[in-house]
């Protein structure tokens, strides 16, 4: 149970960091600050970027439709915590998300 609850939380976490970048972006924009959000959104942008490659490359023995909506809608961490947390394992996946 304890590894169930620091998944969720490290889950929480991420989601809750990306909605507080988005709020400093606005927040930026709004004062004027445009060098400040279009460096910000360059760095989400390009970690996002990366992290798609390497979702890809992770996982491509399997269909990519499904990873790539929960990717881009910022809901990865999210079922990926549900995931790890109840011990499923894809069938075509190249490494349990345990180790991960």
């Amino acid at each position: 149970m304890g590894f169930a609850k620091r998944v969720t939380l490290g889950a929480l976490l991420s989601i809750m960091d990306m909605i507080t970048d988005v709020g400093v972006i606005n927040k930026y924009r709004a004062s004027g600050n445009t060098f400040g959000a279009n460096s910000l959104i360059a760095m989400i942008g390009s970690s996002l970027a990366a992290q798609l490659l390497w979702m890809y490359g992770y996982n491509i023995k399997s269909s990519t439709s499904e990873k790539v909506r929960l990717f881009v809608t910022f809901l990865k961490p999210g079922v990926d915590a549900s995931r790890v947390a109840t011990g499923y394992e894809e069938k075509d996946s190249t490494a349990s998300p345990r180790r991960l």
